[in-house]
């Protein structure tokens, strides 16, 4: 049965119409709202592999945290941040191969959307 499973998830994964990459972040988004922290690790890590950029693992964890609240955006950018793109690798226009956490949260609306100033309620 697992045999089976595993060639179920190959299929729909490696050979799907959304290809490897797209794959890959969406089921890391899945697994953090789900709290399945070690599983999204290596759909992050898989999907940077794929041609991921780290703005688009960190884009990830910022619909994570609409889907999921708090808990899923805070273990998303934690396991961003400990990803590197590997010298070289391009895809993602906002954040280029080889590029930092800062960099990526630079580019992200979520830091964006935190920096700007709020105002008081009434």
């Amino acid at each position: 049965m697992n045999r089976l499973a595993d060639e179920l998830r190959h299929a729909a994964v490696e050979e799907g119409p959304p290809g490897r990459r797209v794959s890959r972040l969406v089921h890391f988004g899945q697994l953090l709202v789900l709290g399945r922290e070690e599983a999204a690790r290596r759909e992050a890590q898989a999907a940077i592999r794929a041609g991921a950029g780290l703005g688009e693992v960190l884009g990830r964890a910022e619909l994570g945290l609409i889907a999921g609240g708090p808990p899923a955006g805070s273990l998303g950018t934690a396991i961003a941040a400990g990803l590197r793109p590997e010298a070289g690798q391009e895809g993602d226009a906002r954040v280029p191969a080889g590029g930092t956490l800062d960099a990526a949260l630079a580019a992200s609306r979520w830091t964006a959307t935190a920096r700007r100033p709020h105002r008081a309620l009434p």
